[in-house]
């Protein structure tokens, strides 16, 4: 069947939606002519296969779907159990990520070959001095995600200028109006946050393809009632770094879990607590949590793998 401006939730319309329902192979026998093969459905392993955009339609479309349809064929004749359906959606591009989470369909993944350390760890950042003076949250977040040559402050070279991984692009999803001047704690505090939709979607679609692949992702993140002048990096509402580690669902919320450098050797605990969440919020575009007693935001992901 064929639905347009289907409203699943209140917030939620989907614009199109086209159903498939076909079953397995019929191996009936004579005493039982509709039995066909079993098709179980996990509905935590969708797969996804670009199609044909229906008629009447515009834009990109690609069906959704729990089993491969090229494995399966209508029973002849009769009825077929329900454990042998296979199921498949077709729905516009652009409302992948949304669809997913209205049925629920996110796999928690936690990557925990991912070894946390704190930027304020002398046995490995010692001797760094480019960043901070004695401490560097985006030398850490890089040293977490593989590159431990950043850490190799004898040579002196590498004190003073961390070689960060390459860099493929950035996502901005959060910025000021004003990105070229720069900020003191005050000015920084009092600027507003400007968010970008389609960035919003841009960057929710790369952190579950990297978190999929087995990849963390290094993000930048923005907070105001600090007590110290910020860094005013490229984007300058970023003003720490850290590590998105894995993902979930929390309701009917999709989050993503951090490991923050920020935090002292030992207060490992909180550092990477299960409870450090940037939620997002399809309504204003933005991902955030609350985590130290701020409201943390995700301003931008540095493509660094």
């Amino acid at each position: 069947g064929v639905a347009v401006n289907l409203e699943l939730t209140s917030k939620f319309i989907l614009d199109f939606i086209e159903i498939e329902i076909t079953s397995g192979k019929n191996i009936g026998t004579k005493e039982n002519p509709f039995l066909c093969e079993p098709l179980i459905i996990n509905p935590m392993e969708l797969k996804y296969e670009n199609t044909t955009t229906p008629l009447g339609q515009e834009g990109n479309f690609i069906k959704v779907y729990y089993k491969r349809l090229d494995k399966v064929t209508p029973p002849a004749i009769g009825y077929a159990e329900s454990g042998s359906l296979a199921i498949a959606f077709i729905i516009k591009e652009s409302q992948k990520d949304e669809f997913e989470e209205y049925i629920h369909a996110i796999k928690t993944i936690n990557l925990s070959s991912i070894n946390w350390v704190s930027q304020f760890d002398e046995d490995i950042f010692g001797l760094c001095t480019g960043c901070w003076k004695s401490s560097c949250c985006r030398r850490a977040c890089e040293y977490m995600m593989g590159n431990t040559n950043i850490a190799n402050c004898t040579d002196s070279i590498i004190a003073y200028k961390p070689p960060y991984l390459p860099v493929f692009g950035r996502i901005n999803l959060a910025t000021f109006s004003d990105n070229t001047s720069l900020y003191n704690v005050s000015t920084y505090n009092a600027a507003a946050l400007n968010f970008d939709p389609d960035k919003f979607a841009e960057a929710i679609r790369y952190m579950k393809d990297n978190l999929r692949n087995g990849l963390p992702v290094l993000i930048g993140t923005h907070y105001t009632n600090g007590i110290s002048n910020p860094p005013n990096n490229s984007n300058r509402a970023t003003r720490h770094f850290m590590v998105i580690v894995g993902m979930g669902m929390e309701g009917d919320k999709l989050y993503f879990r951090f490991y923050d450098p920020g935090r002292s050797v030992s207060n490992m605990f909180n550092a990477t607590s299960p409870d450090n969440k940037l939620i997002i919020n399809r309504q204003n575009s933005s991902i955030q949590g609350h985590y130290r007693n701020r409201t943390y935001t995700l301003t931008e992901i540095v493509k660094v793998n």
